[in-house]
């Protein structure tokens, strides 16, 4: 795969979206790929930040989401860096092994 792509249903208020509850988005994120992905009022934009995790359309619309994916397609070192931050997200925040630590800490503190 080149990128992987997660539209995602929003209303007409943006409600929805991608989340970091998508185990999707994690499973994207690991693979080192650029992730464009549906923006949202679910979307956690601080952590999921634009231009450095994945890329947000500005609106999900077909327009917006055609464009995303030119974008990705013809700026390489801009998809590149995406799958590289996108899987440094991921490994240090959503890996089996980070949850791991973070409940063993957790437990630890008791």
């Amino acid at each position: 795969a080149t990128l992987v792509l997660l539209p995602l249903q929003t209303d007409n208020r943006g409600r929805g979206g991608i989340s970091l509850k998508s185990g999707t988005l994690s499973a994207a994120l690991a693979m080192g790929k650029p992730v464009i992905a549906s923006p949202g009022d679910m979307t956690d934009t601080a952590l999921l930040q634009h231009g450095s995790v994945l890329h947000l359309p500005e609106q999900n619309t077909t327009e917006a989401w055609m464009q995303a994916i030119i974008i990705l397609l013809n700026d390489k070192a801009y998809a590149e860096r995406l799958g590289i931050n996108g899987f440094n997200f991921y490994k240090n925040r959503l890996s089996w092994s980070r949850t791991a630590i973070a409940i063993l800490n957790l437990l630890s503190n008791d």
